[in-house]
């Protein structure tokens, strides 16, 4: 791709792109304005010039479909209330469609956590040494995986900026019955309460502080070591193909529909588990900014790759991927028409709080159409139930 003329011309490019994505954003009512796109991050001609060539060799240009092959090993490295399970659905669903072998849990949803991921973890099937596809909560641990998964496996996850994500934990998982305080009470003093409740709550498969790194395998005694999270962050920028942004969930997916050499039908999705609006607590600027201090190594982690999506975005093309932003979303309209109906939406209890979920109507146009509609909305327990009775009879 040819450079801009001059840096004036590729910052006003950015600030633009960034407020077309901040009107369209689905995830989220925290505003990123901030640490999205600054002076400090993008300063000059330079800086464009090398954020251009540092990437060369980790972006996945644009590919035909018919010069590439569907990768079909994948593992999902799932965060908590990030978005995760709208994610997880797509996955479930290509290696559904694709009869595709799972790893999965042996009983619950999770693996281990919040032990770091052990290949013990996964329940065996006896005819099947390596997984297609691995796509439940696991705290990473690169060689663990690598013992279950093949060589050419693609590693992805999804993070969100940290005082949204910490919000939305706060309420789902009940933080203020585990710190006896409310989040704003929290935000008052975080150190004090996170110290009182540590010794009884560190067996917990949340945590109190820097969850998404705790998610991305740092252990807990490093969560607050700078130098720690520095290393980790490097980890995973050279173990992962992709780490999607929620708050860019939409053009995440096309790079990720990129990387994967999918079909943009194959990325389509409905949101899964998101709250009821008037679940989520309103913060004051003051409070966010609290939070995002306390989660200062979760704010290190978003600001880096939120930085190398934006980095992917230009080398793929704005213009580019925003018209096959508006293609995806064209298809996931056209599903909502065959799909759902007026009373498909309904808000039902996961884990402490009232959150989104759909039942598809009934579609008699084919057999084709009712599973896909089916698909679309099966609830992640209910999708996870139906895998394991698959793979129990894959495995027969």
């Amino acid at each position: 791709m040819k450079m801009m003329s001059n840096f004036k011309g590729i910052f006003g490019f950015l600030v633009a792109t960034m407020g077309l994505f901040l009107s369209t954003s689905m995830f989220t009512n925290w505003n990123p304005e901030k640490v999205i796109i600054r002076n400090d991050q993008i300063s000059s001609r330079a800086e464009i010039r090398e954020l251009q060539d540092s990437t060369t060799q980790k972006i996945t240009v644009a590919k035909d479909a018919n010069l590439c092959n569907p990768h079909q090993d994948v593992v999902l490295l799932k965060t908590h209330k990030t978005g995760g399970s709208t994610l997880q659905n797509i996955i479930y669903r290509y290696g559904d469609k694709n009869n595709l072998t799972f790893a999965l849990p042996e009983t619950d949803n999770y693996f281990g956590t919040p032990h770091l991921f052990s290949r013990s973890f996964v329940k065996k099937l006896p005819s099947v040494k390596k997984y297609n596809m691995l796509a439940n909560h696991a705290r990473y641990s690169q060689p663990e995986f690598e013992k279950c998964m093949p060589a050419d496996t693609i590693y992805i996850t999804i993070i969100r900026h940290p005082a949204s994500q910490f919000e939305s934990m706060y309420k789902y998982y009940k933080f203020s019955d585990r710190f006896h305080a409310s989040i704003i009470k929290f935000a008052s003093n975080p150190s004090k309460f996170y110290q009182r409740s540590h010794l009884r709550t560190q067996r917990r498969r949340q945590s109190g502080v820097n969850p998404m790194l705790f998610d991305l395998g740092l252990r807990k005694e490093y969560l607050q070591d700078n130098l720690r999270i520095k290393r980790q962050i490097k980890l995973i920028d050279e173990n992962f193909g992709l780490v999607l942004i929620s708050e860019f969930f939409d053009q995440s997916l096309i790079l990720l529909k990129d990387l994967l050499c999918w079909r943009l039908e194959d990325v389509a999705y409905f949101v899964v588990n998101a709250r009821k609006e008037s679940q989520v607590v309103q913060l004051s600027d003051e409070v966010k900014s609290t939070l995002t201090r306390w989660n200062e190594g979760d704010l290190l982690l978003y600001q880096h790759f939120n930085k190398t999506l934006w980095k992917k975005i230009y080398n793929y093309g704005y213009e580019k991927l925003q018209t096959e932003v508006e293609e995806l979303r064209d298809i996931m309209a056209s599903y909502k028409d065959l799909c759902l109906d007026k009373s498909s939406k309904r808000f039902e209890h996961g884990g402490k709080t009232l959150v989104v979920n759909y039942r598809a109507k009934s579609v008699s146009a084919s057999a084709s159409d009712d599973s896909l509609c089916k698909s679309l909305t099966y609830k992640p327990l209910v999708y996870l139930s139906k895998l394991r009775k698959k793979m129990k009879f894959m495995s027969n």
